[in-house]
């Protein structure tokens, strides 16, 4: 009850298939707000979890973190390869 309720109609008649776009609910000032239709990639999960908590991020990782998901005072410089 403190959070709220996350509702979605089913449209199929399993309800945990799996799709290839999948999909994130982040919530908190460290995040932009508001529904928003960003493209990312899985390898850009860690890059973002580091850059929430001011972590440097290693220089061989593959891709930077999801910039548009966090707001411009976390954002650091994107390193993508």
């Amino acid at each position: 009850p403190s959070i709220g309720r996350l509702e979605s109609r089913f449209v199929e008649q399993r309800s945990g298939n799996h799709r290839p776009e999948g999909f994130l609910i982040a919530r908190g000032p460290k995040f932009v707000s508001g529904q928003r239709n960003i493209q990312g990639d899985v390898l850009q999960i860690a890059p973002t979890l580091l850059s929430l908590h001011g972590v440097p991020i290693p220089s061989d990782y593959a891709k930077g973190p999801i910039g548009d998901l966090l707001a411009p005072s976390v954002r650091g410089p994107v390193h993508v390869k």
